[in-house]
């Protein structure tokens, strides 16, 4: 299992859930425990989340951090409106 927080996939996980969700798609549930903890699950709602828009997107926000507990939290808002945000 990972360590408590595993920034390394974490990062990894933040840019590809843009550019290519794919690679997330192809994950087992053990592998997300194995490189995110039992946390890690939660993974699966932001592919639900990504499924339901355009397979071109533009991230619009997106921030990650480590509050005083044993697991980070990420967020990213993206825009799927032809244009992005402009």
């Amino acid at each position: 299992m990972a360590e408590v927080v595993n920034p390394e996939f974490d990062a990894w996980w933040m840019q590809t859930i843009e550019t290519d969700p794919a690679q997330h798609a192809a994950l087992s549930r053990d592998e997300l425990v194995r490189q995110a903890g039992s946390e890690g699950i939660e993974m699966i709602m932001w592919l639900v989340m990504r499924g339901a828009l355009d397979a071109e997107v533009t991230r619009v926000h997106a921030d990650y951090f480590v509050p005083a507990s044993n697991t980070a939290a990420g967020i990213a808002l993206f825009d799927d409106r032809p244009g992005g945000n402009s």
